[in-house]
């Protein structure tokens, strides 16, 4: 009965977000437009947010919460600062902090709002120029330079961990993590490299020169390969030394990362220096360290037999950008997981590497937008139902890009000159971007972890408005393309098309019934 109980609260905030939605269209789309009835029936229609938003789960009160705090901000856009407006819009921003960090971005919403609420007509260009302004100074504030490249940060060390020295045994920098260095999140590793999914069974063999500031015992670099992680207790002297471990990968990998965590306590208050490391194909000689072509140690001889490294920047020559300490340490403290800012730079820059990471989440927060159930184990049945969910999607962004055309170049055919502008397009597709985004990078802080995270696209629904939007605005400029060819011959093209889109939908949704029931049962 409390299950119950609390999913009936669920639904009524499934149903006031609708409302909260359709409020929303009435206040961008002129009278009697059959987009104001798209956009809440779409919604209405879409298995995956019905089947979340009628669960028990946090996130069912934060996307009620800023569906409403959008409503205000959309009117504050389109009618004007007003007290009404400013209390409505202003008190649900900053109630969004207290649901789910998926909606910490409801105050930054209000605040552009605000912006172009207070800044109206020809004083217009004012809200324009200084959002331009102020995305510049950020960018210029919020990055700096010296951390190595290719390489994620989780540690908030003091130190850089890219330091200069004259003790370097390959080229003039080495890499140095702090043991009293905090890392964030707390289970994660100071810092590690991914090295995508390209590797081959074979015998590997890592190798490294290694010291500390004090005689201590540590961990050598571990090599993880998707299944298990491989590494070796050592002891550390003041002077560079070169250890060597095999690594045996008896299948071809799910993925492969190198993480650098030595494993000492906090308490100790010790420094430890890394240079020279590599990874190469082979059985290599444990007791003779590799000679470099380069300062990269990209590649080299070891044991009488060339390689090619497969690390990248494995000696901490080459200097890659990172967030601010102080603004990585203060958002931190807001991201889920307490992800470092760097982290999800690092992420984004390494796009090469981590494109089956990309590939994976994109499929796994498609799917579970669509139509995958529970915490996404419950897929449709049937051969590619989602490559169909794929094309109809295609059609609806194509659909989206055509009004966009359209309405720059005024095209008589469509009513366009009170639809939607630009103030009301720029503010949703400010949520669109952070929300997805933000889903996106999610599972960042598990790519050293032998355990992945995959998230799901819960985290993006509080920017269901923007992207049902896009579907239904997409299909809608299609088929009111296709009402222009027909409009001779039948009458009332339009509603008809309605009919049919609607009809889709709920043949999705009976599809997505009948599979959960499948699964259940077991058939």
């Amino acid at each position: 009965m409390q299950l119950y109980a609390v999913r009936l609260v669920s639904l009524g905030l499934y149903l006031a977000t609708i409302c909260c939605i359709w409020g929303a269209m009435t206040e961008i789309t002129p009278r009697a437009h059959l987009i104001r009835l798209l956009v809440p029936l779409t919604l209405a229609l879409l298995p995956g947010f019905t089947e979340l938003m009628t669960a028990i789960n946090n996130v069912v009160g934060a996307v009620a919460l800023f569906s409403l705090c959008l409503w205000g901000c959309l009117r504050m856009v389109m009618r004007g600062l007003s007290p009404f407006s400013f209390i409505w819009a202003g008190i649900t921003s900053l109630l969004c902090l207290f649901t789910s960090a998926t909606v910490y971005i409801a105050p930054l919403v209000f605040i552009i709002s605000l912006l172009f609420a207070i800044c109206r007509e020809k004083w217009r260009w004012l809200a324009w120029g200084f959002l331009g302004v102020f995305t510049l100074a950020t960018l210029f504030m919020i990055f700096t330079w010296g951390d190595p490249a290719h390489w994620y940060r989780s540690s908030t060390q003091s130190i850089p961990i890219r330091q200069r020295t004259p003790d370097a045994i390959l080229g003039d920098y080495i890499f140095q993590l702090d043991s009293k260095g905090i890392v964030s999140p707390d289970w994660s590793v100071p810092l590690f490299q991914q090295l995508g999914t390209g590797l081959a069974p074979s015998k590997y063999t890592l190798g490294v020169w290694m010291w500390a500031n004090k005689s201590i015992e540590a961990e050598l670099p571990i090599v993880g390969n998707g299944t298990s992680t491989s590494t070796s207790k050592i002891h550390l002297g003041t002077h560079p030394a070169f250890f060597a471990y095999q690594v045996d990968i008896k299948t071809e990998p799910i993925r492969v990362w190198v993480s650098l965590d030595p494993q000492i306590a906090k308490n100790q208050d010790v420094r430890v220096y890394y240079d020279g490391l590599v990874l190469a194909e082979g059985s290599r000689p444990l007791d003779q360290a590799p000679t470099y072509n380069d300062p990269d140690g990209s590649s080299g001889v070891w044991g009488s037999m060339p390689f090619i490294n497969i690390l990248q920047n494995a000696s901490a020559e080459q200097p890659g950008p990172r967030i601010h300490p102080w603004i990585d340490s203060l958002a931190s403290k807001f991201l889920p997981d307490n992800t470092l800012p760097s982290v999800i730079l690092a992420y984004l820059l390494d796009w090469k590497r981590v494109a089956w990471h990309y590939r994976m989440v994109g499929a796994m927060l498609f799917e579970t937008f669509w139509a995958r159930f529970g915490w996404g184990h419950v897929p449709l049945i049937g051969h590619r139902p989602y490559f169909i969910l794929g094309i109809f999607s295609l059609f609806a962004i194509l659909g989206t890009g055509l009004w966009f055309v359209l309405r720059l170049r005024r095209w008589k055919g469509y009513p366009l000159s009170k639809f939607l502008p630009w103030e009301a397009c720029f503010l949703l597709l400010f949520v669109f971007v952070s929300v997805w985004i933000s889903a996106l990078v999610r599972g960042v802080n598990y790519l050293p972890l032998v355990k992945l995270y995959i998230p799901v696209a819960r985290y993006a629904y509080p920017a269901i408005l923007p992207t049902v939007l896009v579907i239904s605005l997409g299909w809608w400029t299609l088929l009111r393309g296709l009402s222009g060819l027909f409009s001779r011959w039948v009458r009332r093209i339009d509603f008809l098309a309605i009919l049919v889109y609607a009809a889709l939908f709920l043949v999705l949704d009976v599809y997505s019934i009948i599979s959960i029931l499948r699964y259940y049962s077991g058939a």
